[in-house]
C-alpha cells in the first residue's frame, strides 16, 4: 500500500511538473507576443512620424474637394508646389476618381524630407523659399497606393497620393542653375593717364606754335608735371620744356627749315613717365612764301579784219562789199596815236570809209587814244571793177609809238570775184548770165547758136467732116472762099529779125493759103 501511495505520489508530482512547464511555456509565449506587438507599434509610430514630415498634406486626403480646399488655402505650400510644376487648379479639378495605382520605375514622388541621395536620383527644388525633393517612386518600400490621376498641359500625367497628399509626376522641372559666385571686385590701383596734346599755330608766324597738354590721375595717382618734347625727322630731340601740374600750355618756336616735326607730352608721376597716342601730334613748318617780282604793265594791241563778216568772200564784179576792222588794246596802259593803215590790192577798188582817209587805194586813220581793254571798229566799202582771176589779200596794220617796232599788229582778209558769161538756156531758149564755173553743156549753148533760135509753130489740121448724102438742090453760086487768118504762135524766145525770118514768114502764109484753096476745091468736086 505504501508502494501504491508512493507510486501515486510520484505520479502526482510528475503531473504537477508537467503542468508547471506548460504554464511557464505559455507565459513565455505570451511575453513574446506582447513584445512583438510592442515592437510593431513602435515601428508603426516611428514610420508615421517620419512619413508625416514628408507629407504635403498632413494626414492625407479623402476626396478631390479636400485637395482643392488645400490648394486654395495653400496648405503647407501645396499650391506653390503645383504652380512650380505648372499644374493648375482646373487640372486638379479634372482629375479622375480615386483608384489604386502600381508604383513604376518611371514616376517620381515629391515630398518635403530628403529620404535618398542624389546618386539614387533625388533632386532638390526651391519652392517659396523652401526645399522640396523629387525622387524615383520605385525607391520606396511599397508597391501600390491609392490616389487620383490628372493631365497637365505642362507636366503631363500627374497623381495625388491619398495617404499623404504628395504629388507623383513622370517628369520634373529642371532646377535653375545656381547663380555664379560673384568675383570679388579687384582692388583699385593708383593710375595716371596722358589724355591729350593740341597744337595751335601762332597767327602771323610761320615757325611758332602753342602746344597744350592734359593728363589725369585715378585712385590716388598724382601728375607732378607735363614735359613737352619736339623731335625732328631723325628722332632727335630739338626742343624740351616742362610745366607743373596736370594741364598746361606753352609756346615754342620751331626751326626755320621747312619740314615735319613730332611733338609729344609726358605726364611725370611716381608711377612713371606716361604718354599715349592722344599725347602725340605732328607739326609742319611750311616753305617760306616766295614774293613774286612785280611785272611792269606792258602795252599790247591786236587788230582783226573780215570781209562781209567773214575771213574770205566771193563777190560779183561791180557789187559793193565791206571790210570790217577792229583794233583792241589788250594791254594795261592806254595807247596814244595808233595809226591804222589798210592797203587794198590792185584788183580791188576802195570806195569809201566810215572814218579816216582813202587815197591811192589806201585807207589810213589815227586813233588819238585807246584805253586799256578798249576796242574801236571801222568799215571800208570796196568793189571789183572787172573780173580778175585768183584770190586777193587785203592787209591792215596798226602801229603805235607806245610799243616799239613797226606794225605792232596786222591781219588780213581775202576776196575773189567770179567770171560771168551769157548763155542760152536750151529748155527755155532765153539768154541768161551765169558764172563760168556753172556752165553745163547739157543745159547751156552759145547765145548765138541755132539751138537758141525760135522755130515756127504749125497750126493744127482742120478736122475732116464725114460725107453725107444731101437732098437734091438747085445749083447755086458758091461763095468766095475766105482765107482764115492764122493765129500767131506764142513767142517764148526773144524776137528775131532778118531776111531769112521774112522769107520764112511769107512761106508759111502761102502754105496756109494753098491748104485753104485745096480744101475748097475738094468740096466742089463732091458736088
Amino acid at each position: 500500500m505504501q508502494i501504491a501511495i508512493l507510486s501515486r505520489t510520484k505520479q502526482m508530482f510528475r503531473t504537477l511538473d508537467v503542468s508547471r512547464q506548460t504554464v511557464v511555456r505559455r507565459i513565455g509565449m505570451s511575453f513574446v507576443a506582447i513584445a512583438l506587438v510592442l515592437q510593431s507599434f513602435v515601428l508603426v509610430v516611428s514610420a508615421q512620424a517620419q512619413t508625416s514630415s514628408d507629407d504635403m498634406i498632413s494626414g492625407g486626403v479623402g476626396s478631390k474637394e479636400q485637395i482643392l480646399a488645400h490648394y486654395d488655402a495653400n496648405t503647407n505650400n501645396f499650391r506653390d508646389v503645383m504652380t512650380y510644376n505648372g499644374i493648375t487648379r482646373a487640372e486638379l479639378a479634372s482629375m479622375s476618381a480615386m483608384k489604386r495605382f502600381t508604383v513604376d520605375s518611371s514616376s517620381y514622388s515629391w515630398g518635403w524630407t530628403p529620404r535618398f541621395s542624389e546618386a539614387q536620383g533625388q533632386r532638390a527644388h526651391s519652392v517659396a523659399g523652401r526645399t522640396i525633393y523629387s525622387r524615383p517612386h520605385s525607391l520606396w518600400d511599397f508597391s501600390w497606393y491609392n490616389g487620383w490621376e490628372g493631365k497637365s498641359a505642362t507636366r503631363g500625367t500627374f497623381r495625388i497620393v491619398s495617404a499623404c497628399g504628395n504629388l507623383v509626376t513622370y517628369s520634373v522641372p529642371t532646377p535653375p542653375a545656381p547663380k555664379p559666385t560673384p568675383k570679388p571686385e579687384p582692388k583699385s590701383q593708383p593710375a595716371v593717364t596722358c589724355d591729350s596734346l593740341t597744337v595751335t599755330p601762332v597767327q602771323g608766324s610761320r615757325t611758332k606754335v602753342r602746344i597744350s597738354g592734359k593728363a589725369s590721375g585715378q585712385n590716388g595717382g598724382v601728375v607732378k608735371e607735363l614735359r613737352y618734347y619736339v623731335f625732328d625727322a631723325n628722332s632727335n630731340t630739338i626742343i624740351q620744356t616742362s610745366a607743373p601740374g596736370a594741364e598746361s600750355s606753352t609756346t615754342i618756336e620751331l626751326p626755320d627749315a621747312a619740314g615735319t616735326y613730332k611733338a609729344q607730352v609726358y605726364a611725370i608721376s611716381d608711377l612713371g613717365n606716361i604718354t599715349s597716342t592722344s599725347c602725340t601730334a605732328q607739326i609742319t613748318v611750311p616753305e617760306k612764301p616766295v614774293t613774286p617780282t612785280p611785272t611792269p604793265d606792258k602795252p599790247s594791241i591786236t587788230i582783226t579784219k573780215t570781209v562781209n563778216k567773214q575771213k574770205h568772200a566771193a563777190v560779183a564784179v561791180g557789187q559793193e562789199f565791206t571790210y570790217e576792222i577792229t583794233v583792241t588794246n589788250t594791254g594795261k596802259v592806254a595807247l596814244k596815236d595808233a595809226v591804222v593803215t589798210d592797203n587794198a590790192p590792185v584788183e580791188v577798188s576802195l570806195i569809201k570809209a566810215d572814218v579816216g582817209t582813202v587815197k591811192d587805194n589806201t585807207w589810213t586813220y589815227t586813233i588819238s587814244e585807246l584805253k586799256a581793254s578798249e576796242a574801236k571798229s571801222f568799215v571800208l566799202t570796196a568793189k571789183y571793177s572787172k573780173y580778175v582771176a585768183g584770190t586777193h589779200k587785203n592787209n591792215v596794220c596798226v602801229d603805235t609809238p607806245t610799243i616799239s617796232g613797226e606794225s605792232d599788229a596786222c591781219d588780213n582778209a581775202t576776196t575773189q570775184t567770179n567770171e560771168t558769161i551769157e548763155v542760152c538756156l536750151k529748155a527755155e531758149k532765153i539768154i541768161r548770165t551765169i558764172k563760168r564755173s556753172e556752165y553745163d553743156a547739157s543745159k547751156h549753148v552759145d547765145k548765138n547758136s541755132d539751138e537758141c533760135k525760135t522755130k515756127p509753130v504749125n497750126p493744127p489740121a482742120t478736122p475732116q467732116t464725114p460725107p453725107s448724102t444731101p437732098a437734091p438742090q438747085a445749083p447755086s453760086i458758091p461763095a468766095q472762099p475766105s482765107t482764115p487768118a492764122p493765129s500767131a504762135p506764142t513767142v517764148t524766145v526773144m524776137p528775131q529779125t532778118g531776111s531769112l525770118n521774112v522769107a520764112s514768114g511769107l512761106f508759111g502764109v502761102s502754105g496756109i493759103a494753098g491748104m485753104a484753096y485745096a480744101y475748097i476745091a475738094s468740096r466742089r468736086s463732091l458736088r
